[in-house]
């Protein structure tokens, strides 16, 4: 089963978000802000992570860029924020995102770009 890690820090599209990817057969974890998101990683895998962009005390750039230098397997990125320029796709991008969604997001095109950027695990 694809394993789901979504990280913002709005309480209201965090659980609508779970609930559409569950609804769609997903397992998905939440967390609330970068540092969270950080924890959860080094305590299990999953094989896409799901960012908001502007969060406090460790925003979903900083999380991407972290993904990014990780040696081995690592998890499909995705940011989502309600900037949406091409400076902001940019700077996520560099951060190692592989795709960038602009809230609101419908949410069939949200459960299939978290679908198609999946990473299974090994094993």
């Amino acid at each position: 089963m694809t394993r789901v890690l979504v990280v913002d820090d709005d309480a209201d599209i965090r659980d609508l978000v779970d609930f559409a990817l569950t609804l769609a057969g997903l397992e998905v974890d939440t967390a609330h802000d970068g540092l969270v998101a950080l924890e959860r990683l080094a305590q299990a895998p999953y094989d896409v992570v799901l960012l908001d962009v502007s969060m406090p005390r460790v925003s979903g750039i900083e999380v991407a860029a972290q993904i990014s230098s990780w040696q081995g397997e690592r998890p499909g990125v995705i940011m989502m924020s309600a900037l949406g320029s091409a400076l902001d796709q940019a700077r996520a991008r560099d951060a190692g995102a592989d795709a960038y969604l602009v809230k609101p997001v419908p949410l069939k095109e949200l459960t299939r770009t978290v679908v198609g950027h999946a990473r299974p695990r090994a094993g």
